[in-house]
């Protein structure tokens, strides 16, 4: 089994998942599919705006909302889905194991299939990720200004 990037949980045991089907009304499984979802990520450096609490010599100064901001360099990933080169929402964050490889063998020994995209990354993807109103949705936080790509690469989503 190639081992993940970060020490985490091992993987939705096939069994497992046959079990919860056949408890589903009216579900009968014939086969079970273990996939490997191609996913882009993208790895961005940014300027973040961080707001602070005042020190004691910056109290003698006065501001609307009682903080300071700090400019500070940030390096960040984002996932986006190869396919359509959409962002993956935040719960595809924490919790999730994803994999620098496409060779996978569950700890059943179950075989996943690698699935492949022939869409290249698409930088405007990332310009309206930032733009959006609704990025805190996908994982970008409210100060993060001016987002560029440092690197773009294969991942692997296990499903």
């Amino acid at each position: 089994m190639t081992a993940p990037r970060t020490a985490r949980a091992p993987i939705y045991p096939a069994r497992r998942a046959i079990e919860r089907a056949t408890s589903m009304p009216g579900a009968r499984p014939v086969r079970l599919f273990a996939l490997l979802f191609p996913v882009w990520c993208v790895e961005i450096s940014a300027t973040v705006c961080d707001a602070q609490p005042y020190e004691v010599l910056d109290g003698y100064l006065t501001l609307r909302d009682g903080h300071r901001y700090v400019l500070k360099e940030d390096r960040q990933k984002l996932y986006f889905d190869s396919f359509t080169c959409n962002p993956l929402p935040k719960t595809h964050y924490a919790g999730v194991t994803y994999f620098a490889e496409a060779n996978l063998t569950g700890t059943d020994r179950t075989k996943f299939h690698t699935l492949v995209s022939l869409e290249p990354f698409r930088t405007e993807a990332l310009t309206a990720l930032l733009a959006r109103s609704d990025r805190s949705d996908f994982n970008i936080p409210d100060g993060l200004q001016d987002g560029t790509a440092r690197s773009v690469h294969t991942e692997w989503l296990p499903a």
